[in-house]
Protein backbone atom coordinates (compact mmCIF):
# COMPACT_ATOMS: atom_id res chain seq x y z
CA UNK A 1 0.00 0.00 0.00
CA UNK A 2 1.76 3.36 -0.98
CA UNK A 3 0.99 6.66 1.04
CA UNK A 4 -1.67 7.82 -1.36
CA UNK A 5 -3.30 4.50 -0.89
CA UNK A 6 -2.69 4.89 3.17
CA UNK A 7 -4.48 8.40 3.05
CA UNK A 8 -7.39 7.23 0.96
CA UNK A 9 -8.23 4.76 3.19
CA UNK A 10 -7.64 6.42 7.02
CA UNK A 11 -7.95 9.96 5.53
CA UNK A 12 -4.64 10.86 7.04
CA UNK A 13 -1.74 11.90 5.35
CA UNK A 14 0.64 10.49 7.99
CA UNK A 15 -1.37 7.07 9.59
CA UNK A 16 0.23 7.53 12.88
CA UNK A 17 -0.49 11.03 13.41
CA UNK A 18 -2.98 10.51 15.37
CA UNK A 19 -5.45 11.89 19.24
CA UNK A 20 -4.64 7.55 19.62
CA UNK A 21 -1.28 7.04 19.24
CA UNK A 22 0.48 8.67 22.57
CA UNK A 23 -1.40 6.79 24.95
CA UNK A 24 0.99 4.81 27.10
CA UNK A 25 -0.78 1.55 27.01
CA UNK A 26 -1.81 0.22 23.59
CA UNK A 27 -5.42 0.04 24.25
CA UNK A 28 -5.70 2.65 26.99
CA UNK A 29 -8.82 4.89 26.19
CA UNK A 30 -7.21 8.73 26.70
CA UNK A 31 -9.09 10.69 28.94
CA UNK A 32 -12.31 12.68 27.65
CA UNK A 33 -12.24 10.03 24.65
CA UNK A 34 -15.76 7.39 23.97
CA UNK A 35 -15.47 4.34 22.19
CA UNK A 36 -17.28 4.47 19.34
CA UNK A 37 -20.07 2.26 20.00
CA UNK A 38 -20.98 0.67 16.69
CA UNK A 39 -17.21 -0.26 15.86
CA UNK A 40 -17.31 -1.75 19.49
CA UNK A 41 -20.48 -3.71 18.18
CA UNK A 42 -18.81 -4.61 15.13
CA UNK A 43 -15.72 -6.00 17.30
CA UNK A 44 -17.94 -8.01 19.36
CA UNK A 45 -19.17 -10.02 15.97
CA UNK A 46 -15.57 -11.27 14.99
CA UNK A 47 -14.05 -14.78 16.45
CA UNK A 48 -16.99 -15.89 17.32
CA UNK A 49 -15.10 -19.80 16.87
CA UNK A 50 -12.76 -18.73 19.49
CA UNK A 51 -10.22 -17.24 16.82
CA UNK A 52 -9.97 -14.36 14.20
CA UNK A 53 -10.31 -15.32 10.65
CA UNK A 54 -8.80 -13.53 7.55
CA UNK A 55 -12.16 -13.34 6.35
CA UNK A 56 -13.07 -11.65 9.61
CA UNK A 57 -10.04 -9.07 9.06
CA UNK A 58 -10.93 -8.11 5.60
CA UNK A 59 -14.44 -7.59 6.57
CA UNK A 60 -13.42 -5.48 9.62
CA UNK A 61 -10.90 -3.70 6.85
CA UNK A 62 -13.75 -3.30 4.53
CA UNK A 63 -15.98 -2.09 7.56
CA UNK A 64 -13.43 0.40 8.74
CA UNK A 65 -12.71 1.66 5.18
CA UNK A 66 -16.45 2.33 4.71
CA UNK A 67 -17.49 4.22 7.67
CA UNK A 68 -15.53 7.41 8.30
CA UNK A 69 -16.56 7.73 11.68
CA UNK A 70 -15.91 4.35 12.77
CA UNK A 71 -11.91 5.20 11.23
CA UNK A 72 -11.56 8.57 13.17
CA UNK A 73 -12.77 7.08 16.16
CA UNK A 74 -11.19 4.59 19.40
CA UNK A 75 -11.03 1.78 18.55
CA UNK A 76 -11.60 1.80 14.66
CA UNK A 77 -8.51 4.25 14.00
CA UNK A 78 -5.55 2.19 15.91
CA UNK A 79 -7.41 -0.89 14.59
CA UNK A 80 -7.19 0.24 11.05
CA UNK A 81 -2.99 1.12 11.66
CA UNK A 82 -2.54 -2.21 12.26
CA UNK A 83 -4.62 -3.58 9.59
CA UNK A 84 -2.89 -1.60 7.28
CA UNK A 85 0.35 -2.56 8.18
CA UNK A 86 -0.46 -6.46 8.17
CA UNK A 87 -2.01 -6.51 4.81
CA UNK A 88 0.39 -4.14 3.33
CA UNK A 89 3.49 -7.19 4.26
CA UNK A 90 1.15 -10.06 3.22
CA UNK A 91 -2.04 -12.12 4.14
CA UNK A 92 -2.67 -12.03 7.79
CA UNK A 93 -0.87 -15.05 9.15
CA UNK A 94 -2.18 -17.31 12.21
CA UNK A 95 0.38 -15.20 14.75
CA UNK A 96 -1.56 -11.79 12.85
CA UNK A 97 -5.12 -13.17 13.60
CA UNK A 98 -4.36 -14.06 17.06
CA UNK A 99 -2.56 -10.63 17.53
CA UNK A 100 -5.81 -9.25 16.39
CA UNK A 101 -8.07 -11.31 18.83
CA UNK A 102 -5.73 -10.87 21.87
CA UNK A 103 -6.29 -6.88 20.66
CA UNK A 104 -9.94 -7.30 20.28
CA UNK A 105 -10.34 -8.83 24.34
CA UNK A 106 -7.93 -5.62 25.19
CA UNK A 107 -10.31 -3.38 23.10
CA UNK A 108 -13.21 -5.08 25.41
CA UNK A 109 -11.66 -4.87 28.90
CA UNK A 110 -11.22 -1.40 28.31
CA UNK A 111 -14.53 -0.83 27.40
CA UNK A 112 -15.53 -2.60 30.30
CA UNK A 113 -13.29 -0.33 32.66
CA UNK A 114 -14.95 2.56 31.04
CA UNK A 115 -17.98 1.77 31.14
CA UNK A 116 -20.73 3.36 33.25
CA UNK A 117 -21.07 1.36 36.68
CA UNK A 118 -24.41 -0.30 37.02
CA UNK A 119 -27.10 1.36 39.36
CA UNK A 120 -27.38 -0.10 42.73
CA UNK A 121 -29.39 -3.00 42.97
CA UNK A 122 -33.01 -1.95 44.54
CA UNK A 123 -34.54 -4.30 46.71
CA UNK A 124 -37.90 -5.93 45.70
CA UNK A 125 -39.94 -5.94 48.51
CA UNK A 126 -41.51 -9.34 49.01
CA UNK A 127 -45.17 -7.95 49.24
CA UNK A 128 -44.52 -6.50 45.11
CA UNK A 129 -44.17 -10.37 44.10
CA UNK A 130 -47.35 -12.58 43.67
CA UNK A 131 -46.23 -16.13 43.98
CA UNK A 132 -49.31 -17.67 41.60
CA UNK A 133 -47.50 -14.98 38.76
CA UNK A 134 -44.26 -16.60 38.85
CA UNK A 135 -44.23 -19.52 36.46
CA UNK A 136 -41.23 -22.03 35.49
CA UNK A 137 -40.96 -22.59 32.09
CA UNK A 138 -42.25 -25.69 30.19
CA UNK A 139 -39.86 -28.07 29.56
CA UNK A 140 -40.73 -30.82 27.13
CA UNK A 141 -38.33 -33.29 27.69
CA UNK A 142 -37.61 -36.98 29.18
CA UNK A 143 -33.99 -37.64 30.61
CA UNK A 144 -32.31 -40.45 31.96
CA UNK A 145 -31.03 -39.81 35.61
CA UNK A 146 -28.20 -42.56 37.12
CA UNK A 147 -28.40 -43.17 41.01
CA UNK A 148 -25.42 -44.25 42.07
CA UNK A 149 -26.86 -45.37 45.66
CA UNK A 150 -28.74 -48.13 44.05
CA UNK A 151 -27.18 -48.05 40.66
CA UNK A 152 -29.92 -48.00 38.79
CA UNK A 153 -30.93 -44.90 36.03
CA UNK A 154 -33.92 -43.37 36.23
CA UNK A 155 -36.58 -41.57 33.56
CA UNK A 156 -37.02 -38.57 34.46
CA UNK A 157 -39.84 -36.39 32.32
CA UNK A 158 -39.10 -32.62 33.16
CA UNK A 159 -41.94 -31.38 32.59
CA UNK A 160 -43.78 -32.88 35.47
Amino acid sequence: MTGDDKEKVTGMSDMFDSPFADTGEKWRLPDGVTPHEETVRVLRTLGGSGEVTGRELLWLGYYLNEHREARHAWPGERLLQELAAMFDRHLPTVGDRDMIRADLEAIERECARVADPLPEEVEVPRSAIRLEELQLPEVNRTVDVLCEEVQSTFLVDLHR
